[in-house]
Protein backbone atom coordinates (compact mmCIF):
# COMPACT_ATOMS: atom_id res chain seq x y z
CA UNK A 1 0.00 0.00 0.00
CA UNK A 2 1.49 3.47 -1.14
CA UNK A 3 0.82 6.76 1.19
CA UNK A 4 -2.17 9.11 0.37
CA UNK A 5 -1.98 12.56 0.20
CA UNK A 6 -4.76 15.30 0.17
CA UNK A 7 -4.51 19.32 -0.32
CA UNK A 8 -6.16 21.23 2.03
CA UNK A 9 -6.30 25.18 3.35
CA UNK A 10 -6.43 25.39 6.89
CA UNK A 11 -8.15 29.00 8.72
CA UNK A 12 -8.02 30.47 11.50
CA UNK A 13 -8.73 34.84 12.26
CA UNK A 14 -8.94 35.37 9.26
CA UNK A 15 -5.99 33.58 8.00
CA UNK A 16 -5.65 30.70 6.15
CA UNK A 17 -2.79 28.29 5.78
CA UNK A 18 -2.61 25.85 2.20
CA UNK A 19 -1.53 22.31 3.48
CA UNK A 20 -0.59 19.26 2.01
CA UNK A 21 -2.10 16.59 4.36
CA UNK A 22 -0.87 12.41 4.89
CA UNK A 23 -4.33 10.21 5.16
CA UNK A 24 -3.41 8.59 8.66
CA UNK A 25 -6.62 6.16 9.01
CA UNK A 26 -3.87 4.78 12.43
CA UNK A 27 -4.01 9.04 13.64
CA UNK A 28 -7.12 9.72 15.97
CA UNK A 29 -6.69 13.77 15.28
CA UNK A 30 -5.58 15.75 13.01
CA UNK A 31 -1.89 16.97 13.25
CA UNK A 32 -0.65 20.79 12.03
CA UNK A 33 3.36 21.37 12.01
CA UNK A 34 4.51 24.07 14.56
CA UNK A 35 4.79 26.24 11.37
CA UNK A 36 1.31 26.09 10.11
CA UNK A 37 -0.22 26.69 13.55
CA UNK A 38 2.03 29.56 14.39
CA UNK A 39 1.32 31.20 10.98
CA UNK A 40 -2.44 30.99 11.68
CA UNK A 41 -1.72 31.88 15.38
CA UNK A 42 -3.34 29.08 17.01
CA UNK A 43 -2.85 28.98 21.09
CA UNK A 44 -3.42 25.58 22.91
CA UNK A 45 -6.82 24.68 24.40
CA UNK A 46 -5.48 21.77 26.21
CA UNK A 47 -2.93 19.00 26.16
CA UNK A 48 -3.51 15.28 26.09
CA UNK A 49 -1.58 12.10 26.01
CA UNK A 50 -0.45 10.44 22.54
CA UNK A 51 1.31 7.36 22.01
CA UNK A 52 2.78 6.43 18.72
CA UNK A 53 3.24 3.62 16.71
CA UNK A 54 6.02 2.67 18.24
CA UNK A 55 4.88 2.97 21.57
CA UNK A 56 6.38 6.00 22.89
CA UNK A 57 4.13 8.58 24.90
CA UNK A 58 4.15 12.20 24.00
CA UNK A 59 1.87 15.48 24.74
CA UNK A 60 0.69 17.97 22.59
CA UNK A 61 -1.08 20.76 22.99
CA UNK A 62 -4.67 20.60 20.88
CA UNK A 63 -7.13 23.07 19.43
CA UNK A 64 -9.79 23.84 16.85
CA UNK A 65 -9.46 25.41 13.23
CA UNK A 66 -11.34 25.57 9.98
CA UNK A 67 -10.72 23.14 7.61
CA UNK A 68 -11.40 23.31 3.70
CA UNK A 69 -11.10 19.69 1.83
CA UNK A 70 -11.54 20.93 -1.87
CA UNK A 71 -14.67 18.95 -3.21
CA UNK A 72 -15.82 18.65 0.19
CA UNK A 73 -16.66 21.89 1.64
CA UNK A 74 -15.12 23.04 5.23
CA UNK A 75 -15.75 22.05 8.93
CA UNK A 76 -14.58 22.62 12.60
CA UNK A 77 -12.30 20.18 13.49
CA UNK A 78 -9.83 19.42 16.98
CA UNK A 79 -6.52 19.62 15.79
CA UNK A 80 -3.12 18.68 17.88
CA UNK A 81 -0.40 21.45 17.60
CA UNK A 82 2.38 19.31 16.40
CA UNK A 83 6.04 20.32 16.54
CA UNK A 84 8.53 21.58 13.89
CA UNK A 85 9.31 17.37 13.34
CA UNK A 86 5.59 16.36 13.16
CA UNK A 87 4.07 16.08 10.27
CA UNK A 88 0.84 17.05 8.73
CA UNK A 89 -1.71 14.27 9.00
CA UNK A 90 -5.74 13.96 8.38
CA UNK A 91 -6.69 11.91 11.22
CA UNK A 92 -9.76 10.19 11.56
CA UNK A 93 -12.01 12.57 13.66
CA UNK A 94 -11.66 15.00 10.98
CA UNK A 95 -12.00 12.54 8.40
CA UNK A 96 -15.52 11.75 10.38
CA UNK A 97 -16.40 14.74 10.64
CA UNK A 98 -16.32 15.50 6.93
CA UNK A 99 -18.31 12.22 6.62
CA UNK A 100 -15.73 10.71 4.76
CA UNK A 101 -13.57 7.25 4.69
CA UNK A 102 -10.38 6.45 3.58
CA UNK A 103 -10.33 4.03 0.49
CA UNK A 104 -6.78 2.03 0.93
CA UNK A 105 -7.24 0.21 -2.91
CA UNK A 106 -7.86 3.41 -4.76
CA UNK A 107 -6.18 5.20 -2.15
CA UNK A 108 -8.69 8.14 -2.51
CA UNK A 109 -10.74 9.76 -0.31
CA UNK A 110 -14.93 9.03 -0.43
CA UNK A 111 -18.51 9.27 1.71
CA UNK A 112 -18.69 6.96 4.08
CA UNK A 113 -22.57 4.96 4.27
CA UNK A 114 -23.74 7.09 6.99
CA UNK A 115 -26.40 4.56 8.84
CA UNK A 116 -29.55 5.94 11.13
CA UNK A 117 -32.18 4.33 12.88
CA UNK A 118 -35.63 5.72 12.12
CA UNK A 119 -38.81 4.83 13.96
CA UNK A 120 -41.43 4.92 11.45
CA UNK A 121 -43.86 8.07 11.30
CA UNK A 122 -46.34 9.14 13.65
CA UNK A 123 -44.77 6.62 16.21
CA UNK A 124 -42.45 7.56 19.07
CA UNK A 125 -39.32 6.35 19.87
CA UNK A 126 -39.56 3.45 22.56
CA UNK A 127 -36.50 2.87 24.42
CA UNK A 128 -34.91 -0.47 23.72
CA UNK A 129 -35.36 -3.46 26.16
CA UNK A 130 -33.95 -5.79 27.88
CA UNK A 131 -34.39 -8.99 30.30
CA UNK A 132 -32.22 -9.95 32.49
CA UNK A 133 -31.16 -13.70 32.51
CA UNK A 134 -28.19 -13.97 34.87
CA UNK A 135 -29.30 -12.21 37.71
CA UNK A 136 -27.51 -13.01 41.05
CA UNK A 137 -29.60 -15.22 43.53
CA UNK A 138 -32.07 -13.23 45.50
CA UNK A 139 -32.88 -10.83 42.92
CA UNK A 140 -35.91 -10.68 40.54
CA UNK A 141 -34.97 -13.00 37.57
CA UNK A 142 -36.61 -12.38 33.92
CA UNK A 143 -37.03 -8.26 34.89
CA UNK A 144 -37.49 -6.49 31.89
CA UNK A 145 -34.92 -3.23 32.43
CA UNK A 146 -34.04 -0.42 30.03
CA UNK A 147 -30.94 -1.23 28.33
CA UNK A 148 -29.53 -0.24 24.71
CA UNK A 149 -29.57 -3.54 22.93
CA UNK A 150 -32.84 -4.82 22.43
CA UNK A 151 -34.90 -7.89 24.68
CA UNK A 152 -32.69 -10.54 25.73
CA UNK A 153 -33.37 -13.98 26.79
Amino acid sequence: MGLVYVDGVVKHGGRSVRVRFLVDSGATYTVLTRSVWEELGLKPMGEMEFVLADGTVIRRAISEALLELPGYGERHTPVVLGESEDENLLGTVTLEIFGLILDPFKRELRPIRALMKATPAGSAALPPRLTVINAPAGSPRGRECQGPGGVLG
